[in-house]
């Protein structure tokens, strides 16, 4: 056990190389799906030194789990689709549990994510050296999945480094955030450029006057360099979303079509929702599980129900060949799945933490107020994430936003937030 805890650090960041680099990997070598899920979920249970559950995920679990249940009567899905869904739902909450109760000092937890944001800066450099060639980081995913989950690597890499600066008081950790946000910004992902900008009024938020920086010349004048750099790709980008939503319309627009059908949903099953496995979740697509570790495609008949089965073109036909995007959205599923009550109990899980800093953020020692920063920041980028993409799914995005959050609460956990307690 000795032993165990003087690697735990090293052990973890292995775990993550691992969720980073199992995609690019994937291409030489054949994994069996859902290896991803079972890593993140099972081997750090070998890190844990003792069982502290925290009451609040718990309960969460517990009545999104009674929930689920009850949604399951409705009967759109058999057990093996429900049981998918529950576990790929909801595994940021049992990821939770499971990471907050690895107990990593404070030395070992820097260090760890000290290991990630160099580990992540490395892994960019063939993304940022791909683009080059075009100007075009979006053609370019290098070591990861798609480039999505690169500006996300790059957007939670640039929050874990303003904690650093604050905990460590080192430059160079502001530097690198700095860089991070830059990187996010020239991928011209929209909803990643809004967040890693959101990131640094977060920022501001819990760590700088507002009269100071607000008012602050130097503040506007990286504003308006920032927004005469991308302003022409970016209305670029714009003007071809705007041609595609005015070709196809509203309900054949892929993600605009799976909300408007994830609130027809809702409505014809309200309030508990059709059910985990029905809709725009992997479990609702996929039939039992054949040879090699491979799944057969077949649509959930809601589907056919909403005549969304062939939605821009992603048929079954179409998903069988790789090429889908109708799962491409986070929200749409939580909310046509389980419905207005499980729909509010996931978003009240993040924004309740939210609200919990946002209140006590006067009253926090050192280490708390960078805690508060890293969960703001990052559950406010799950959230925002999973308005365009599937990434609070994705098991290297649930280590950033479950595993890490967890072992930074159970870290001020054992010591307190408040500046009675300086650490």
């Amino acid at each position: 056990m000795d032993l165990l805890m003087l690697r735990r650090d090293n052990f973890l960041f292995g775990i993550y190389l691992f969720l980073i680099l199992s995609d690019w990997v994937g291409t030489f070598i054949s994994m069996p799906l859902g290896v991803r899920h079972l890593v993140l979920l099972i081997l750090p249970v070998f890190a844990i030194s003792s069982f502290n559950a925290e009451r609040r995920t718990l309960l969460y679990l517990f009545f999104l789990t009674i929930l689920a249940i009850l949604s399951f009567a409705n009967e759109n899905a058999d057990f093996f689709n429900f049981s998918t869904g529950y576990v790929f739902t909801f595994l940021f909450l049992f990821v939770h549990i499971v990471f907050f109760n690895i107990n990593l000092s404070d030395r070992r937890l820097i260090r760890l994510l000290k290991l990630i944001v160099h580990a992540n800066l490395l892994m960019a450099l063939p993304t940022l050296i791909g683009g080059l060639s075009d100007f075009d980081l979006r053609n370019h995913a290098g070591v990861f999945r798609e480039v999505g989950a690169f500006a996300t690597t790059m957007m939670c890499s640039q929050i874990i480094c303003l904690f650093l600066y604050r905990v460590t008081e080192k430059r160079k950790y502001f530097n690198m955030a700095v860089l991070f946000s830059c990187i996010c910004l020239i991928t011209i992902l929209k909803k990643t450029m809004f967040l890693s900008i959101f990131t640094w009024l977060v920022y501001a938020y819990f760590y700088l006057d507002f009269r100071t920086w607000f008012f602050s010349l130097r503040v506007w004048t990286i504003g308006v360099l920032i927004t005469l750099l991308m302003a022409a790709p970016l209305s670029q980008n714009l003007a071809k979303n705007a041609s595609y939503l005015n070709a196809v319309g509203t309900d054949s627009h892929v993600r605009l079509g799976m909300y408007v059908t994830s609130v027809k949903i809702t409505g014809d099953y309200f309030p508990l929702g059709s059910g985990l496995g029905t809709f725009g979740s992997f479990a609702s697509i996929i039939n039992n599980p054949i040879a090699d570790g491979h799944f057969d495609i077949r649509f959930n008949d809601l589907y056919y129900r909403y005549g969304i089965d062939d939605l821009a073109g992603n048929s079954e036909e179409r998903a069988r060949e790789g090429g889908m995007t109708i799962l491409d959205t986070y929200w749409p599923h939580i909310l046509g799945e389980l419905g207005v009550f499980g729909f509010l109990l996931i978003f009240w899980f993040w924004s309740g933490k939210i609200a919990f800093f946002i209140r006590r953020k006067d009253t926090l020692n050192t280490m708390s107020c960078g805690v508060g920063f890293y969960i703001c920041a990052t559950y406010s980028a799950v959230m925002g994430e999973g308005l365009a993409l599937i990434q609070p799914e994705l098991p290297f995005f649930i280590f950033f936003h479950a595993g890490i959050s967890g072992l930074l609460l159970r870290r001020v956990s054992n010591y307190g937030f408040s500046r009675n307690n300086p650490v």
